[in-house]
């Protein structure tokens, strides 16, 4: 027993149980207390959104274009497309004039009497392209003037924003997207 002997660490210790004791680590070792769920899910995060940037950045058009895309999807589903009523109402006079006669031939007076829940009076516009088989209406909304493609009664693409004119070509009508 003359190998075995006492340090004294602290001048008024008398002995008894320690701290690592009384939270009952009785191996002599710290008690490990993880990392926590608020560090992984900040560290998940980190990750999740740095793998976005990095993919974002290598498709066509960069981060900016991703972030255009998801705004462009959270309008379209909430409805901020489609919210117009003027816009909206002019779309089914138009639907309604293709539907009748298999084109957007029509004059004004007569639009007024199909439709008379449209504001006709507005700033509303409409042009004809060649062919009568689309219809370009312009309306200003309280996001500024857009402006919608009607091709053989059906809507094109989305709204485009600001004054624009007949497509040269119905097979790929820009501005509109198909």
């Amino acid at each position: 027993m003359d190998d075995q002997y006492f340090v004294r660490t602290h001048p008024g210790y008398q002995g008894g149980a320690t701290d690592r004791d009384l939270e009952g680590d009785t191996r002599g070792r710290p008690r490990y207390r993880g990392i926590g769920r608020a560090k992984i899910a900040l560290i998940v995060l980190v990750v999740v959104v740095g793998g976005w940037l990095l993919w974002a950045r290598q498709t066509e058009g960069g981060i900016s274009a991703r972030i255009e895309d998801g705004v462009d999807w959270i309008r379209s589903a909430v409805g901020l497309d489609d919210t117009d009523p003027t816009l909206r109402n002019a779309e089914d006079a138009f639907g309604d004039v293709y539907d009748s006669q298999g084109n957007y031939l029509v004059d004004g007076e007569r639009l007024e009497v199909l439709m008379p829940e449209v504001d006709w009076s507005s700033d509303l516009d409409w042009q004809v392209c060649p062919g009568a088989r689309a219809v370009v209406i312009v309306v200003p909304t309280a996001g500024g003037t857009r402006s919608r493609l009607l091709l053989d009664g059906e809507r094109i693409g989305k709204d485009v924003e600001g004054v624009a004119v007949c497509p040269t070509d119905y097979g790929n009508p820009a501005p509109w997207e198909r």
